[in-house]
């Protein structure tokens, strides 16, 4: 048998409800020379059975029952078995348009020095109604205003940089079709920060691969009270994780690759700077907060150095993240890194609907 071109990966647990409608967007697909590396992880709701139903009457599924460690585990257990020259990670309670692989494909295939072809994505509910314009609250959106919705390509290591202050640049992983040559570069999924860790391995990606983003509309993220982020919540305890996986997507950079000449410094004050505020607003006492604040001067000047710059406006300390960012992509000379691409004409931003 010919080695297939695409390996999607489909990790599961209990999400029977989800999964034929999953499995439908899956064997729907116009592009059909791709395989399935399906993880179960024991599901006791009868998604097993259906799994199996299904690999009986389509021979490129193929099935594997692993332990319940975690997500990012059974993602990296579907990548170890994975044979294609590209992976796409069918996360189990999502879903994508039947033209999802043969655009992504399409777009990695004309441009061969980009390793991630990303497109745009709907929220959808637990029902699969698209969320109106909740698209729009994504962080890349906001920040490339009405560049998000044009061809464009992102050269390393803008996307880096992107997340050094406006979380995930790749709000989804049903959003990005991959090389799977980039994980010699990035390493697996890290597995020992809960459900943050595809943040750590996108930043880790974004300093060392380029990005052709295709603005269609091509896959969801579906939400629901059982997915792992339902539960998310800002705390002083969650910037301090962001902060670790900062600095270990900053240790990651290759010494010979350029991204490892940028200062680590900058690149860390955003989550930095947020740990202690929330840390300082969760202290209940005037004394504690004098403590963290003299606890934050000694042990970390630059970034109380920076804290202090940050205006006082209406009562509380105002950070414009995406400002800060832009300021860093200029002071590193990043600008060239972003090529727009030709397009038909679209219409602005605002104008679009859902």
């Amino acid at each position: 048998m010919s080695t297939p071109r695409v390996s999607i990966l489909l990790p599961n647990l209990n999400h029977r409800r989800f999964l034929e409608e999953r499995l439908a967007t899956i064997q729907s697909q116009t592009f059909p020379d791709w395989e399935l590396i399906v993880a179960d992880s024991h599901s006791t709701d009868g998604a097993w059975e259906l799994l199996q139903a299904t690999a009986r009457n389509d021979p490129r599924v193929h099935l594997s029952q692993t332990p319940q460690d975690g997500p990012y585990a059974n993602w990296n257990r579907c990548l170890e078995q994975a044979k294609g020259e590209f992976v796409y990670i069918a996360t189990s309670d999502d879903t994508m348009s039947p033209d999802c692989i043969k655009q992504l494909v399409s777009a990695l295939d004309a441009h061969s020095d980009c390793d991630i072809a990303q497109c745009c994505l709907h929220a959808i509910d637990e029902h699969g109604t698209i969320v109106p314009d909740w698209w729009r609250l994504i962080g890349l959106a906001r920040f490339l205003g009405d560049d998000y919705l044009r061809p464009h390509i992102r050269r390393a290591p803008y996307d880096g940089i992107l997340h050094a202050g406006m979380h995930t640049i790749y709000h989804s992983i049903t959003q990005v079709l991959l090389r799977k040559t980039i994980f010699a570069a990035t390493g697996p999924f890290p597995t020992q920060y809960g459900g943050g860790g595809d943040f750590c391995w996108g930043m880790k990606a974004g300093f060392v691969c380029n990005v052709i983003h295709v603005p269609a509309f091509l896959a969801t993220w579906r939400i629901h009270a059982e997915q792992v982020s339902h539960t998310y919540r800002e705390t002083s305890a969650e910037r301090a994780q962001m902060a670790l996986m900062v600095d270990e997507a900053l240790s990651a950079r290759p010494i010979s690759h350029p991204s490892s000449r940028l200062p680590a410094a900058p690149l860390r004050f955003p989550y930095r700077y947020e740990y202690h505020r929330l840390a300082y607003a969760e202290t209940p006492t005037r004394v504690g907060k004098l403590i963290k604040l003299l606890r934050f001067a000694i042990t970390e000047p630059f970034v109380f150095l920076q804290a202090l710059r940050i205006r006082r406006k209406g009562g509380r300390y105002s950070f414009d993240k995406a400002a800060y960012i832009r300021e860093l992509i200029q002071r590193f000379h990043v600008e060239r890194c972003f090529e727009r691409l030709p397009s038909p004409a679209t219409p602005p931003l605002s104008e679009v609907r859902q």
